[in-house]
């Protein structure tokens, strides 16, 4: 596979072929044989090794750097190239890990694609569901401070339920906000994930393990901060955002295009 063709190839697995915009985000993300590797993915070290004509052990570097910066995702099948835009935004834009190398001209990138193509997309998907299902994709689930002493709260509603449930939970930094730069001053580290989501982001070095008391006391510091408990519909979900309108993914497009009732559910 050419150089000058892999990150079309790319692009169009992220479901976004022929677009020039998305395509100087991988150009910054994945430089020279990077995007190579990641395109040849999920094949082994070795059998990419041979192919590109390099050594084994400089192929399972590379890997080894891109799942640091979010763009490979390690399995039990082995290693894979993201599956969508949400996946490998996330992944890339939150980890301080390479903020020295691609930040800040990364989130740069990421917020051009975004407010030109991205959100318009997210959009249409979300009007999408709703006409099928007549159910936002998303939810809200209540502030915990704002039931402190009611009875009867279903776990589903109830973030200390999420905390004491959790085997472990990590914090890691808002891809949102670090993305937006500036459209609010509201906390950063405020991505929460779960069991093996909690693993994952600390096995990358983009987040760090809280204990259940801090876990709780750091809930407690963003519901202060005025942040929006964002949920599915799983009851097992793992991970959690912790959002504001002016910079989520979710929240702001929604506003902006007039449709935040067809992409989220108010708090039951």
């Amino acid at each position: 596979m050419a150089e000058d063709s892999v990150y079309d190839v790319l692009c169009e697995r992220l479901g976004h072929p022929n677009s020039a915009r998305l395509k100087s985000v991988l150009e910054k993300l994945l430089p020279g044989d990077e995007a190579l590797i990641a395109a040849m993915l999920p094949k082994e070290a070795g059998e990419i090794a041979t192919e590109l004509g390099i050594t084994e052990n400089d192929v399972s570097e590379k890997i080894k750097w891109l799942y640091m910066k979010g763009a490979v995702v390690s399995a039990t099948k082995g290693n894979f190239f993201p599956r969508g835009v949400h996946q490998i935004r996330n992944a890339s834009a939150a980890s301080p890990k390479t903020d020295d190398i691609l930040m800040p001209e990364l989130a740069d990138l990421w917020e051009e694609f975004f407010q030109a193509e991205w959100y318009s997309s997210l959009v249409h998907g979300a009007e999408k569901r709703y006409e099928a299902t007549g159910k936002p994709g998303s939810r809200v689930t209540p502030a915990w401070l704002a039931l402190e002493g009611k009875d009867d709260i279903s776990p589903a509603e109830d973030v200390k339920a999420w905390i004491e449930k959790a085997e472990k939970i990590a914090v890691s930094l808002c891809p949102c906000r670090r993305q937006s730069k500036g459209r609010c001053d509201h906390m950063v580290d405020t991505c929460v994930q779960f069991n093996k989501a909690a693993e994952y982001v600390v096995a990358r070095e983009a987040g760090h393990y809280l204990s259940k008391e801090e876990a709780w006391e750091h809930y407690k510091k963003m519901e202060e901060d005025g942040l929006i408990h964002l949920s599915g519909y799983d009851a097992n979900f793992v991970s959690q955002c912790n959002c504001c309108t002016d910079c989520c993914q979710s929240f702001y497009p929604l506003i902006s295009f007039g449709k935040l009732k067809e992409g989220m559910q108010k708090s039951r």
